[in-house]
């Protein structure tokens, strides 16, 4: 297993004391269960994230590799997986740091008790692997592997057609539909994916999401900016330079900080980062935040041939009202083709542009909705709400399931899973944790310490901050730091006591 040392140096009345507090078989990730859907919370560096990925995930990771992609997108063909990973191998450029996620995800299975070996390949599974699974879309437009396998669609509204709803009053909602040939194998591998950076540039981000997907699909960071991408319908492709697969450039939008480094997140950053890649496929991504933002409803086309055009509510496609549609077919790069289901969702606007949130889930499902939809989602950016239907057989689409609600800030709280540390009679804890300026500690002394220290150290283990604390007949007391000088990162919080619970925590900007 990893082992994770963190060495502490104290200085108490001129005598240095060294106290080593062994993280042995540290994962920063816990598996657990909302609503009866399985959540799964990942925090630290892209290898931290990707080592407790594959230890908590290490059956669901394999399942879906060896069962879906080799079993069923490659019906147990191994010299056409073997050829199409070649081709992985020689056209795309995967950036360093999923390139470390996927390895330590590969020795998180094994650790976690994942067996690797594939008896369809004759060989374990590798990083490659897992990052060629993530790529499966893209390389479909090529090589025809998933067939048809997408109807998605979306609908976006705001403003005049929010504003008479006393929930949305004028605010941003979203509604999605993902619609793929039905797998049990994906079926009952689905799973809601919070991921929490420490690195200082990246925020945030849910994915709703399959064991052993790492790219954004179905996506929303910790802003509240949403990317739900849909397969385009056209896919010719004559660029062949470094290539990059569409999940992990929308991942690379939503979870950095402020991609195009304007000083605002928003959509456009999602726009930047697929413009900044060249990709295989065609894409349409429907990406919105809340309307006190630039900027906050977009629709992103880009194939391989044309690039990427920008439709808003401007160039908005015969769609009425302050809203917006998206299915699988181009309407600004290329013009537009008939799309039953799009022409449904018109007609519905056409006759009432008013909407609720239940009107949207409504008025999606009823005009879009195939027997292939095995997720459906709807956000609201502007208080974090979340509805999740997924499908749990292909005889039953999600849109008919009822669906499990979520708060978005909840999802990112890791108090809402870590109990607070209770070791020789002391309590601590930190919330909320990650934060992004101030932090709360809470702690609980034994009625025979008086008084103590909280010491606060850094990834380094130097003492960054400490605060004098007092016993008093509370159950809990509490302390505040202000870390707002502080570098984003892992910190570390103890009493300046002997054998002290010792507590982390993660600053993000």
């Amino acid at each position: 297993m990893k082992k994770n040392i963190f060495i502490i140096i104290l200085s108490l009345s001129l005598i240095l004391i060294t106290v080593a507090s062994l993280f042995a078989d540290e994962v920063n990730g816990e598996l657990y269960d909302i609503n009866g859907k399985n959540i799964l919370k990942i925090w630290g560096t892209h290898s931290e994230r990707g080592y407790a990925y594959g230890f908590l995930m290490q059956a669901g990771i394999t399942d879906v590799m060896k069962n879906y992609i080799l079993g069923q997108v490659f019906m147990n063909n191994s010299i056409a997986y073997e050829n199409i990973r070649t081709y992985f191998e020689n056209y795309y450029g995967i950036e360093q740091k999923y390139i470390d996620e996927t390895e330590s995800m590969i020795t998180g299975i094994q650790e976690g008790g994942g067996i690797l070996y594939s008896t369809v390949l004759g060989r374990d599974l590798d990083y490659i692997d897992i990052l060629l699974c993530n790529t499966i879309v893209d390389l479909s437009a090529r090589f025809s592997i998933l067939g048809d396998v997408m109807h998605c669609s979306g609908i976006s509204s705001w403003g005049e057609s929010t504003v008479q709803d006393p929930e949305l009053a004028g605010e941003s909602i979203i509604t999605r539909l993902l619609d793929w040939t039905p797998s049990q194998t994906l079926l009952d591998n689905q799973l809601i994916i919070v991921s929490i950076p420490s690195e200082a540039d990246e925020q945030g981000w849910i994915s709703f999401s399959f064991s052993g997907m790492l790219g954004s699909l179905s996506g929303i960071n910790e802003s509240g900016v949403t990317a739900f991408m849909d397969v385009g319908n056209n896919s010719n492709h004559p660029n062949m330079e470094t290539l990059h697969p569409i999940f992990l450039s929308i991942r690379n939008g939503i979870e950095s900080a402020d991609y195009n480094g304007n000083g605002q997140c928003n959509p456009d950053d999602v726009a930047a980062a697929i413009e900044d890649k060249l990709h295989l496929s065609g894409s349409i991504t429907h990406s919105i935040c809340s309307t006190e933002k630039d900027s906050f409803a977009i629709v992103i086309e880009c194939n391989n041939a044309s690039g990427v055009a920008i439709r808003n509510v401007e160039n908005n496609t015969v769609v009425p009202g302050d809203n917006l549609v998206a299915t699988n077919h181009f309407r600004e790069l290329y013009p537009p083709v008939y799309c039953y289901r799009y022409n449904n969702i018109v007609d519905s606007l056409d006759a009432n542009t008013e909407i609720s949130s239940e009107r949207s889930w409504n008025l999606l499902c009823g005009a879009a909705g195939t027997y292939g939809n095995i997720q459906t989602i709807q956000f609201i950016p502007f208080n974090g709400e979340i509805l999740w239907a997924t499908s749990p057989n292909p005889a039953n689409p999600a849109y008919t399931q009822i669906p499990a609600e979520f708060d978005l800030q909840e999802l990112f709280d890791l108090n809402n899973v870590t109990p607070p540390i209770v070791e020789n009679n002391l309590q601590i804890y930190a919330h909320p944790n990650p934060f992004s300026k101030n932090v709360e500690i809470s702690y609980k002394l034994p009625e025979n310490i008086r008084s103590s220290q909280i010491e606060i150290f850094n990834i380094k283990g130097q003492l960054v901050a400490k605060f004098r604390i007092e016993n008093s007949e509370s159950e809990i007391n509490k302390i505040v730091w202000d870390a707002s000088g502080y570098s984003a990162g892992i910190y570390f919080y103890k009493f300046n006591i002997e054998k002290s619970p010792i507590g982390k925590m993660v600053l993000m900007r």
